[in-house]
């Protein structure tokens, strides 16, 4: 079943052509990565799905409903959540805090019942739980401005996967981490994927790509240029050439 696809979709900037008619799904329980060289309009795919920009042209379905002009709160309610490359975390915040604003949209509880006691010991009990999904349950109360940079990446994680996402947007999720935290990062994303969430991820490291996409989809100036399995096309020289990339170990 897919969950999220988008058809001809086109985003200018000026003269610039972000995204040139690109098509794109992702369906339960599947892995797609969006791929490129810097400045290919991976970002901008992923605002224009996500609702933050409204595309040029083009359609973008939810669960085979049109979202196209769905504003990022609507989206969100409805299961689309997403990171940031560059992280948006409440500094003055502690981690489980963090998390907590997660549960903001959740449409099981509804905005306005967040008061009620008994509704905020369920989301607290929640944020705790992704906490301890992401190997974070002792550090809840730590604020996150003190934290490591692969902890805060761990928070981010967690805020996301608390509201139980129908699709999980991630952009460059393992930037800048060690290898211990890139590991974890790619342990979550695979977690997520066998409990049948649709995850669609933007990453520079083409072995976490490799070890976890199923389809990679590949941009260039904005437009699509290669796609398919994920081993067939990280093989593809013409695909490593444009990414600047040697030959990529593949899993067995």
């Amino acid at each position: 079943m897919t969950t999220l696809s988008a058809t001809g979709l086109r985003q200018r900037f000026g003269g610039v052509v972000a995204l040139d008619d690109v098509d794109l799904s992702v369906d339960h329980g599947e892995v797609v990565a969006v791929i490129g060289p810097n400045g290919s309009g991976k970002t901008t795919l992923l605002n224009a799905l996500t609702g933050i920009l409204r595309p040029d042209a083009g359609r973008i379905e939810l669960m085979g409903g049109d979202v196209t002009a769905a504003p990022a709160p609507r989206l969100a309610r409805r299961g689309v959540v997403r990171t940031f490359q560059d992280g948006r975390l409440l500094e003055s915040l502690c981690a489980l805090d963090n998390v907590l604003v997660g549960l903001h949209a959740d449409p099981r509880d509804g905005a306005w019942r967040g008061w009620l006691p008994w509704v905020a010991r369920r989301r607290r009990g929640r944020a705790i739980a992704a906490l301890d999904a992401v190997g974070l349950r002792d550090r809840w109360s730590a604020r996150v401005a003190v934290l490591s940079h692969g902890q805060r990446r761990r928070v981010e994680l967690a805020r996301a996967l608390v509201a139980d996402p129908r699709i999980l947007v991630l952009d460059e999720p393992t930037a800048g981490l060690t290898p211990e935290d890139t590991h974890a990062v790619r342990d979550l994303i695979v977690a997520a994927r066998n409990r049948g969430v649709a995850v669609l991820l933007v990453e520079h490291d083409l072995d976490i790509v490799g070890a976890v996409a199923d389809r990679i989809l590949v941009l260039d100036a904005g437009a699509v240029v290669a796609g398919g399995v994920a081993r067939s096309v990280l093989a593809d020289a013409r695909v490593r050439h444009l990414c600047g990339m040697a030959a990529v170990e593949q899993p067995a």
